[in-house]
């Protein structure tokens, strides 16, 4: 079978404990993902999570784009982080490649579903492909 996603590598960023960084990564690239880095504080709590600075995942994600300029994109896995639109938008402007978020992800995934095919035009590139 081929990959799901074929010739793509990733940095991650994500406020996780070292033993779910490590299950993530395992589970990416058994689905085919070059996981290039996963970086971010390490946090264990959802709770302490929210708490956690809202410019962080910006701050984080432009930091691992500079150290693995290769990657094709970043992924930011952590629905408890702030790593909303304006996130998204902001980094992929200021990165050039594309940006992934747990939200992005499930709203993407329940248009699909509900077969809606208008572009969401404020939250990146992969809402803009519906």
């Amino acid at each position: 079978t081929g990959s799901r996603f074929p010739n793509r590598s990733r940095t991650i960023v994500c406020p996780s404990t070292q033993e779910l960084n490590r299950r993530k990564k395992e589970f990416l690239e058994a689905s085919g993902l070059q996981v290039l880095n996963i970086s971010g504080p390490e946090v264990a709590k959802n709770s302490d999570k929210r708490k956690l600075p809202w410019h962080l995942p910006y701050t984080e994600a432009k930091k691992a784009s500079l150290e693995f300029p290769q990657a094709d994109g970043i992924l930011i896995p952590c629905g408890s982080w702030n790593s909303g639109p304006e996130v998204v938008e902001f980094l992929e402007r200021d990165l050039g490649k594309p940006v992934i978020t747990s939200q992005q992800a499930f709203i993407w995934a329940g248009l699909k579903a509900l077969k809606i095919k208008e572009p969401v035009n404020c939250f990146g590139k992969l809402l803009r492909t519906l």
